[in-house]
């Protein structure tokens, strides 16, 4: 069944467009919609805001009309519809290399039409946030040592002062450009990295080039200071903070994780989340002294220094991580966080509160701010 409500605008509705993958767009017809976008459908109670999900295929532009799907609350099913460009665009999916010209376009048309962007639309460089980022008097002394890969030298001399270093894609997504490099004599040294299972070796430092260069093909990488994370049973802790702007353009915390990885990985991705409040009471980790006016000053700080270079961002996951010694760590910022430590950690109030929080944000871009219970959250600026 198709549905025609590009013409169906009124005054007081927000268009949301949220651009996906497009199996994401598959799986919605199939009625098997991913968590993240059911929960924002969820969360969409009100009559303020048409929210609809699409992929870049499906734009037309001579006509300016997106084939898109929404959720039909009267049959409670995913169908296809038309629909006009949005008001605010939310990006949630990355664009395959063939069609980054069409986004381009895509792009350039939104920003004719007025379309407010509620976050950032593209991936971030994680190279160029670092350089950005160590210009910033207040927050230079939480970055690691992070320099760009030029040849064999520039991890040789990385090697030398640190022992042990993280190899991360330019561009990498969800740790599977991340490789843990560790010097163990002077001509062998042990690769870690995770891709559908951990992979472990060890060999002399002309292998491990001849390594990357075929992992990272051509892609730019950074050679970045390893930091001692702390260590329960073999699996490396750090924290992920989900941090976002409300219905009153406010920055708030909806939570903060603690994330344990798989034992002898790299990386946490694929790991147990806790709230941080949780965490800090039911364990011996030496996380204690941390106070929540520290933790929220280093988080606002950093969102606050994004803005100062990329915009009003609606949305930003920050991983940090505290050292064996207590210093805090600026690890990475997610573009386009998925919410999944939130969603593994927190319950369902504050799940269905962050969701809320994005389509609040988006009636604030889009200059119809409503008054309902998504604008109540002036205790989300506390540590949770």
């Amino acid at each position: 069944m198709s549905y025609d409500i590009a013409s169906d605008k009124t005054e007081k509705q927000t268009q949301l467009g949220v651009l996906i993958r497009n199996q994401h767009i598959r799986n919605m017809l199939k009625q098997k919609p991913a968590t993240r976008f059911q929960r924002l459908q969820d969360a969409n109670t009100e009559d303020g805001i048409t929210l609809f999900f699409f992929s870049l295929i499906n734009v037309d532009f001579e006509p300016q009309v997106i084939k898109a799907v929404f959720f039909d609350k009267l049959d409670h099913l995913w169908k296809e519809g038309n629909f006009a460009f949005p008001d605010v665009l939310y990006f949630c999916g990355g664009i395959p290399k063939r069609l980054r010209p069409l986004y381009q376009q895509f792009i350039s048309a939104l920003k004719v039409k007025q379309c407010k962007f509620l976050n950032h639309i593209k991936g971030f460089d994680k190279w160029e946030i670092c350089q950005l980022l160590a210009q910033n008097a207040d927050i230079r002394h939480y970055l690691p040592e992070t320099r760009l890969f030029s040849g064999g030298n520039s991890l040789r001399d990385m090697l030398h002062i640190h022992g042990t270093v993280y190899l991360k894609g330019c561009y990498g997504q969800r740790g599977e450009q991340v490789i843990r490099v560790k010097k163990i004599s002077a001509t062998m040294y042990e690769y870690r990295f995770f891709i559908n299972r951990l992979r472990i070796g060890k060999v002399t430092f002309k292998r491990l080039i001849k390594l990357l260069s075929s992992f990272y093909q051509h892609n730019t990488f950074i050679i970045q200071q390893a930091i001692s994370l702390p260590d329960k049973g073999g699996q490396k802790m750090d924290m992920r903070a989900e941090l976002q702007r409300n219905g009153n353009g406010e920055i708030v915390i909806p939570g903060i994780c603690v994330r344990l990885g798989l034992v002898g990985s790299p990386i946490t991705i694929h790991s147990r989340s806790y709230r941080l409040a949780d965490y800090v009471t039911s364990t011996d980790v030496n996380i204690n002294h941390l106070s929540e006016r520290k933790i929220t000053n280093f988080l606002f700080g950093i969102y606050s220094a994004m803005e100062a270079v990329y915009g009003p961002l609606g949305e930003l996951g920050i991983d940090f991580a505290l050292d064996t010694k207590g210093k805090l760590w600026f690890i990475e910022c997610n573009s386009h966080p998925t919410k999944v430590s939130l969603m593994k950690a927190y319950d369902e109030g504050t799940i269905n509160q962050a969701f809320c929080n994005t389509l609040a944000y988006a009636q604030f871009l889009a200059g119809s701010k409503r008054e309902s219970d998504c604008d109540n959250l002036s205790e989300q600026a506390r540590l949770p």
